[in-house]
């Protein structure tokens, strides 16, 4: 009788657990065709889900501001997330499980927009571009940055986006709120590029000007946030030659950042520009430089896309099965450049039924321990490269220099490190 007893309700708990399996099965796939399926293109949204960390209390403990203050102040208060608006572009070649990122605007003018003549390199660089409606100058800091922090909780709902390529960026007054939520959101924001304005945590005296000030913009953030503002985050201070915020921008870059021991930052000064955001290939040029702490094992982020993709991506067998056979060759030549070849299959090819067999090809070749070295090793020395021609472009000498030295160093064997030697050449001795 016990023995029947225990058998029923053991009969009952394994029903109710298959059925349990199932639904986690079933919302499983509807999880992943949600993500296949995702929006593309162009689109105007709203949200209703407030990011905990956009919250006004936080925001005052990151920034040190006084609450007493905030309540005093005559800016508004807080903000109703369901009567806010966003604006949002996501490339049509956005696909679940490709490494794709997310680049957060804020705008000076209120708008958020993506400029058009970035919409290419924001392809390339597989980035999604979210960008809140009225956060211009005359609004409320505090608004403007829990807005920007509340559209990264929202769209990584909505899209697969990899943690370690979220990006905050804005122009003129937005590349100051920008800079202040790249040095104390770390735990959200992994890079932030700030255009032809920026903040600080110190007061610093204005070269040249009589014993005037610039006034920090904030207080620094609690020890561990600093912490990982300084070790993990890419930060990039674009300004323009002609820039009224130039000699401000280039100040907080050599006595702030640079000083204060940030271990990723890069100052771009683009010849001839006024205070206007940058073009497409400056533009590029920051984003190259901010993807510098880009983990080396995200391989398949750093395949640049072209423009033969659309039109290989027919689902056309027999030159996706010549593209394989090409790769598994090169692959019993080369394994980085092999591991590499069957990533372009899988991207060119992504309708055919090849694409799958190429995938788990590359993801075999990774099961190796020395293949997976040399692979990450080239994907890390490769970055290094990229982020060392920046700032050789850039007249920045020490700091590429120190980049080529680290790729001879520690990558000598990577397809990167030949060109590294001629490029150190090139530049000649420190």
């Amino acid at each position: 009788m016990g023995g029947g007893a225990l058998g029923y309700h053991g009969g009952i708990t394994m029903k109710w657990l298959s059925l349990a399996f199932v639904c986690a099965l079933v919302w499983s796939a509807c999880a992943i065709r949600a993500a296949d399926e995702a929006k593309t293109g162009a689109y105007h949204t709203t949200f209703t889900d407030r990011s905990p960390l956009s919250s006004i209390e936080t925001q005052a403990k990151r920034f040190g501001w006084s609450m007493t203050a905030w309540k005093a102040s005559e800016y508004e208060k807080d903000y109703d997330l369901g009567a806010e608006s966003f604006e949002v572009n996501v490339p049509e070649s956005y696909k679940a499980g490709d490494g794709w990122g997310l680049f957060v605007w804020v705008s000076a003018g209120g708008g958020g927009g993506l400029h058009g003549d970035w919409r290419e390199v924001l392809e390339r660089h597989k980035l999604i571009w979210i960008g809140p409606n009225k956060v211009g100058n005359e609004r409320a800091v505090w608004c403007r940055m829990g807005l920007a922090i509340d559209a990264v909780h929202n769209l990584k709902k909505r899209y697969d986006i990899s943690p370690s390529r979220i990006y905050i960026s804005g122009a003129s007054g937005g590349g100051r709120v920008s800079s202040m939520l790249g040095v104390c959101y770390p735990d959200i924001f992994k890079g932030g590029m700030y255009i032809i304005g920026c903040n600080y945590y110190r007061e610093m005296a204005a070269p040249n000007a009589g014993g005037q000030v610039w006034h920090r913009g904030y207080a620094p953030p609690p020890g561990e946030i600093l912490i990982q503002a300084k070790k993990n985050v890419s930060h990039v201070l674009l300004t323009g030659e002609r820039d009224p915020n130039r000699e401000q921008t280039q100040v907080y870059y050599e006595k702030g950042f640079k000083k204060d021991g940030f271990l990723h930052v890069t100052y771009l000064e683009v010849p001839g520009m006024g205070h206007q955001p940058p073009n497409s290939e400056w533009f590029e040029k920051g984003l190259l430089a901010m993807e510098e702490m880009k983990p080396a094992g995200a391989v398949a982020a750093t395949l640049p896309a072209s423009s033969a993709v659309a039109v290989a991506n027919s689902g056309d067998d027999s030159a996706a099965n010549g593209a394989l056979k090409a790769a598994r060759e090169l692959a019993g030549k080369d394994v980085v450049a092999g591991y590499g070849a069957f990533l372009e299959v899988a991207r060119k090819y992504s309708k055919s039924g090849v694409a799958k067999t190429a995938l788990e090809e590359a993801d075999k070749l990774m099961e190796n321990a020395e293949n997976r070295k040399r692979i990450e090793s080239a994907a890390e020395a490769d970055k290094l490269l990229r982020v060392a021609r920046v700032y050789a472009e850039n007249k920045l000498w020490r700091e590429a220099r120190s980049r080529l030295e680290k790729i001879l160093a520690d990558f000598p064997d990577a397809p990167a490190a030949k060109e590294a030697k001629e490029l150190l050449r090139q530049i000649g001795p420190g």
